[in-house]
């Protein structure tokens, strides 16, 4: 029961972590998740340069004529689709619910040591002096599985 309230307090913590960096509900920047998503995609990838190679990708969109709109349902279900592909990632990894919650956590508490400055694109940029990276945090959670 303790991991089932710590999910949902992460949930929590996300929002609020957002809402203190001034990402209000209903503004949302859809070039800029996906943008941010990209990012991530690359970087688990081991593309080189994820941040440049994401930006390259959507700036290539602008060049496009075919692309179709995408309803707030829509989106929706692909967002809620990552979130099941990621989940179960973390169970083909060999994680339980309990280490993938605290690995959760983990990237929670570097991200509230990053700041809340913003970059031009609207995304948070680490402030260096009080960063803390989350790989120390899950590599002992990696070093626990069974």
């Amino acid at each position: 029961m303790k991991h089932k309230k710590q999910s949902f307090q992460q949930l929590q913590e996300i929002f609020f972590w957002n809402q203190k960096r001034g990402n209000l509900p209903n503004q949302i920047d859809v070039a800029l998740e996906h943008y941010m998503l990209l990012e991530e995609l690359y970087e688990g990838m081991g593309i080189p340069n994820p941040k440049t190679e994401a930006k390259a990708f959507m700036a290539s969109l602008l060049e496009r004529d075919d692309l179709i709109p995408v309803s707030e349902t829509e989106l929706l279900d692909s967002i809620i689709d990552l979130q099941f592909i990621s989940h179960g990632t973390l169970y083909k990894m060999n994680l339980s619910p309990e280490q993938s919650i605290d690995a959760m956590q983990a990237v929670i508490d570097s991200n509230n040591s990053k700041g809340s400055k913003k970059d031009t694109s609207g995304k948070i940029i680490k402030d260096l002096s009080s960063f803390v990276p989350p790989e120390p945090a899950l590599q002992q959670i990696l070093n626990q599985r069974t």
